[in-house]
């Protein structure tokens, strides 16, 4: 079973590892990519910590709280967006009737497509993430291990959560031969929440976006839990993106078997 799970760990490595060296080789594009992108989420922490200044302290945030949310969130979609850049790729991938190499692979289905590319803009996210959080760190204070342990901990709940719903949204690809509309609509679904100021957000409106659609385990739970942590949360945090890890997975393994090869012929 180890033994297993080191060659996928090792497959996938070497997949990620030769998407990046290829991505590479148009240097120009790959740099402008990556501080393109950075530069576009600027506009959101301007937008949105303008409207904290503006509203004062609203559920416990302060405006500079905005940094960590939106650091955390941005780190992990670039992780999980750049060395799972296949995901979004897969319907292009049915459509052309290429899933049969994936299938006939003795690799772990999941891992090959999900490495199958490399997505360079969003290494720009996974900078701009970082920038973030350090800068949060540095106004606020905060250099305790505590903060930044949390911070590790709600960076890979974050990135799991953008991994495996992908997976979840993307199997809607094997059901409809023009899904991508529907795809586009829940990813959005997920991510327009995620990059709201957190604060404004109560009641029963705020747990449904911890709870049905994990919109606030992107980073603003990071918030509540630095500020008031409770053993209770961390468990329910766990608790949630374990669903959906198991249901994706599910959802994933039943979705692929509708999956009928193209099986084009070329006569010329």
């Amino acid at each position: 079973m180890l033994k297993e799970i080191y060659k996928e760990i090792y497959f996938a490595s070497y997949s990620i590892y030769k998407n990046v060296q290829s991505s590479m080789e148009l240097r120009f594009s790959f740099w402008f990519a990556i501080f393109g992108m950075a530069l576009n989420n600027v506009a959101f922490i301007i937008i949105w910590m303008s409207f904290g200044v503006i509203a004062g302290d609203m559920g416990g945030w302060h405006a500079v709280d905005y940094l960590l949310a939106f650091g955390i969130a941005t780190t992990a979609f670039g992780i999980s967006h750049a060395f799972g850049g296949g995901l979004r790729e897969l319907g292009p991938i049915i459509k052309k009737g290429d899933f049969d190499k994936f299938l006939l692979s003795p690799k772990n289905v999941l891992v090959r497509v999900s490495t199958s590319k490399f997505l360079v803009h969003a290494l720009g996210d996974l900078l701009f993430g970082i920038i973030s959080v350090g800068t949060w760190i540095f106004l606020t204070g905060s250099f305790s291990l505590f903060v930044i342990l949390n911070i590790l901990f709600f960076t890979v709940i974050s990135t799991l959560i953008w991994y495996y719903y992908n997976v979840i949204v993307h199997a809607v690809l094997f059901y409809f031969a023009d899904g991508q509309t529907i795809v586009q609509g829940l990813f959005e679904l997920l991510i327009t929440p995620s990059i709201f100021y957190g604060g404004a957000f109560t009641g029963w409106l705020r747990n449904f976006f911890i709870f049905i659609i994990p919109s606030f385990l992107l980073g603003n739970i990071a918030i509540e839990v630095i500020k008031n942590p409770t053993w209770q949360m961390y468990l329910i945090v766990s608790a949630i993106t374990l669903f959906w890890i198991v249901f994706s997975l599910y959802i994933f393994r039943i979705s692929v078997r509708r999956y009928e090869s193209s099986n084009f012929i070329n006569f010329g």
